[in-house]
């Protein structure tokens, strides 16, 4: 099973790797981590890679920190996002997201530019 902590070493990994543009350090702007989480959620990803697919999502929401911003959509003929937008990483949100992601189940095609088209704006 592919690892995501080794693989990026979660989002601490890509907090060490960020460097901010000299525009947004002048600002005072600095630390806030805005993701959004794209699950394949396909007829393919049946069984063990949705079990590796959950696993991932939990230890990625696990490691958001105050102050960061996250949404998640999820795609397989069509896509689902659990906001309209991102919202802030409170618990409240945590503890939704993960509710959420215990229910995803692998059913039906795999239509993925829309979920991405969406993710990305």
């Amino acid at each position: 099973m592919l690892d995501p902590q080794l693989n990026m070493r979660g989002l601490d990994g890509l907090r060490e790797r960020l460097v901010y543009p000299s525009m947004a350090i002048d600002a005072g702007i600095s630390g806030t981590v805005y993701v959004q989480f794209v699950v394949d959620t396909s007829g393919s990803m049946h069984g063990e890679s949705m079990g590796q697919a959950r696993s991932a999502l939990r230890l990625a929401l696990s490691q958001l920190q105050p102050g960061d911003y996250f949404n998640l959509v999820q795609f397989n003929d069509r896509f689902q996002a659990l906001h309209p937008f991102s919202v802030a990483a409170s618990q409240e949100h945590i503890q939704q997201a993960l509710r959420y992601v215990d229910a995803l189940e692998a059913d039906g095609g795999t239509e993925m530019e829309p979920a991405m088209r969406y993710a990305l704006t």
